[in-house]
């Protein structure tokens, strides 16, 4: 199972989660992506790799045109929501995505995709309709 984060999750989060071994790519060291990479391409990328999309996109959510894509390329997305707190430090999100990780794999290990989950700040997983 890899988790793909994407433009606005950070590559040093990224690489820090490989050294402590877990699977996980960032969208700016795949050459058929690169750091500007839109969503599109990326669940492009990702849904027939299993891969699982983790964003800071949380706005996407409501854009038909993305969950149709999610739905059309079997994609899993998983959503970090700040809630209010839109610009937290690199280090908030860091815990954030490690508080959650566990949360993550279980879903992702015990869910079909297509989905669109949000992540909490306090490391939960909550479906989203």
């Amino acid at each position: 199972m890899t988790f793909l984060f994407d433009n606005n999750v950070s590559r040093a989060l990224a690489q820090a989660l490989r050294i402590l071994g877990k699977s996980v790519n960032h969208i700016a060291d795949i050459q058929e992506l690169g750091h500007g990479a839109d969503d599109r391409a990326i669940l492009e990328y990702a849904g027939p790799r299993s891969e699982f999309v983790v964003t800071r996109d949380f706005a996407q959510r409501k854009v038909p045109q993305f969950k149709a894509d999610v739905i059309q390329l079997k994609a899993g997305v998983f959503m970090l929501y700040t809630g209010s707190a839109r610009q937290l430090r690199a280090w908030e999100i860091a815990k954030m995505v490690v508080r959650a990780w566990d949360n993550m794999e279980l879903f992702a290990r015990t869910n079909s995709v297509p989905f669109v989950v949000l992540i909490r700040q306090n490391g939960t997983v909550v479906t989203y309709h």
